[in-house]
């Protein structure tokens, strides 16, 4: 039996513990990525399948009242369009009445 402590020995062991930790961490991370950009796209394949169908963005009536009132301008619904609150196509539409 050997009474003497192998220091560098015992920082390796624990040196790879914390890697096998870190590596674990990076895969479940990765794992969640996957899992968000999946539900990005299926919310995008939501959305444009819902915009196809005729339905207007959720924001469209509020921004479009707020430009016929005189509230917002043109620039302010690029800026909507820009933050995806309305489509391109819908600030067109509201600029043409």
């Amino acid at each position: 039996m050997d009474i003497f402590v192998d220091h560098k020995k015992i920082e390796e062991l624990k040196r790879n513990k914390r890697i096998k930790k870190l590596e674990q961490e990076l895969l479940l991370q990765d794992e969640l990525m996957a899992e968000m950009f999946f539900n990005l796209m299926m919310l995008q394949e939501m959305s444009i399948m819902t915009m196809s169908l005729g339905a207007r963005s959720p924001k469209f009536d509020t921004i479009k009242k707020w430009y016929d009132r005189g509230f917002w301008d043109e620039a302010m619904l690029e800026v909507a369009v820009e933050k995806g609150q309305i489509t391109e196509d819908e600030m067109n539409e509201i600029l043409s009445k």
